[in-house]
């Protein structure tokens, strides 16, 4: 792929889910010389069908425009054809559609780069089932997680859909088969969540730590359950003091090394799906750290030029409006963590921040060092155990699926199952006569 594109393409609609949607269609000329069609289903930022009505009707026809240019934009690139090696191929295909989709999935995806170098010497066009069943099986034996290798192969799957669609491919390599057989079963590890203990050791920490970006930044994943990069895009007009509620509208995303055209390796942009757009009620401890920070932020703006205004500012953030990085706060939580209990007193290196001497590290149920993630899996999981019901918890996490939340956290607290049971019991022992020696 990577195209000579004739004019800016043109849009159509096919049946969808009873209605219909919105099409992208484009002429492009492949690497053989050849003008073909090539059609795409256009989706909008979070990767939703951009939905239409039948006839002559014009519902959504702008988002539909915008997302036709950025895919056709997408299509203008350097040439590579089904001559390609495998790995090349994929390399390319997603470094052209970024546009089409969030930089922050592209990083993703060309992570998963160094794990098709066994197919560098295979031509596209020439990928067969066995080269993948092969590709798949070495995976496995070389020990990779599940998801990884699962994540894996549903790249190079859709890569070779897009393939097949210029006619790079004959048909698709990645079979059903080899899905249903050869890829290892999805498995869910259990939340590295803090306990009880843990809680109450992580607010100590908090209250005493010197950076407050740490301090606002750790309460906000652990007390709202907001993701690292929902903390840094946090602006404090979405701070409602007086209702008590934070309003998550928005995100820092992190290229990693797909740095754009300005150099800028981090970003604004929206929540991870329709869902991650929520509304979550404070914390009383939460509530008085923000008034805090507030006031010191509010202060500086005023020292300063006030070229954006306060309410534009990331709470997070700095006067002149720009934004703490999601990098920058992982390493800060990293650091309190880890707790640096190696080093003896003696050190005369700087200590980083919530370092102390002989200071266990933080850790969780699962007997690792805690993460920042791990912080919202706290607040799920203290939400299940408090008794709230999963659609609640699902809503306040920004969940997309509400069963997503009932695998992960409602599994996952022994107490909670514990409760429900006593509760269900006099229920189900109704009428029964049986006495046993140990029940709940």
């Amino acid at each position: 792929m990577g195209f000579e594109v004739a004019g800016t393409g043109s849009l159509a609609k096919r049946p969808y889910k009873g209605a219909y949607r919105w099409i992208g269609q484009v002429r492009y000329k492949d690497g053989g010389g050849a003008w073909r069609t090539k059609a795409k289903a256009l989706t909008d930022a979070h990767g939703a069908a951009i939905v239409t009505a039948g006839g002559r009707s014009t519902r959504n026809v702008k988002a539909a425009r915008e997302a036709l240019a950025a895919w056709v934009a997408s299509c203008r690139g350097a040439v590579y054809t089904g001559r390609d090696g495998v790995a090349e191929y994929v390399r390319r295909d997603v470094e052209a559609r970024r546009g089409t989709i969030e930089d922050t999935t592209a990083r993703g995806y060309l992570d998963y780069m160094p794990l098709f170098s066994p197919l560098a010497g295979v031509a596209m066009a020439e990928l067969a089932p066995k080269d993948v069943r092969a590709w798949v099986s070495g995976m496995v034996d070389a020990g990779k997680a599940p998801a990884t290798v699962r994540k894996a192969f549903a790249l190079l799957e859709q890569t070779c859909e897009r393939a097949v669609e210029v006619g790079d491919m004959a048909a698709n390599p990645c079979t059903a088969q080899i899905r249903r057989h050869d890829l290892p079963k999805a498995s869910h590890a259990a939340p590295n969540a803090l306990d009880a203990e843990g809680v109450r050791r992580v607010n100590a920490l908090l209250d005493v730590a010197a950076n407050p970006r740490l301090r606002v930044g750790a309460r906000l994943a652990l007390h709202a359950g907001m993701r690292r990069g929902e903390c840094c895009g946090l602006r404090w007009g979405d701070v409602d003091a007086e209702g008590g509620v934070i309003h998550v509208r928005r995100s820092i995303g992190d290229r990693g090394t797909l740095a754009a055209k300005d150099g800028r390796h981090t970003y604004a942009k929206g929540p991870k799906s329709k869902a991650g757009a929520r509304d979550v009620p404070m914390t009383r401890a939460l509530a008085a750290d923000l008034a805090a920070w507030r006031a010191a932020q509010e202060a500086e703006w005023r020292r300063g030029d006030m070229a954006v205004p306060f309410a534009e500012c990331y709470v997070l953030g700095y006067a002149d409006g720009s934004h703490f990085t999601p990098h920058a706060l992982g390493r800060l939580w990293a650091k309190l963590a880890a707790g640096r209990h190696a080093r003896s007193a003696e050190d005369g290196r700087r200590r980083g921040d919530g370092w102390e001497p002989g200071r266990e590290p933080v850790t969780g149920t699962e007997g690792r060092v805690v993460t920042f993630h791990d912080l919202r899996h706290t607040f799920a999981t203290v939400q299940v155990a408090a008794g709230a019901d999963v659609k609640s918890v699902s809503a306040l996490m920004g969940h997309a699926d509400a069963a997503m939340t009932l695998n992960v956290y409602a599994a996952s607290d022994a107490d909670a199952r514990a409760r429900a049971m006593a509760q269900a019991a006099p229920l189900l022992d109704a009428g029964s006569q049986a006495v046993a020696l140990r029940a709940v």
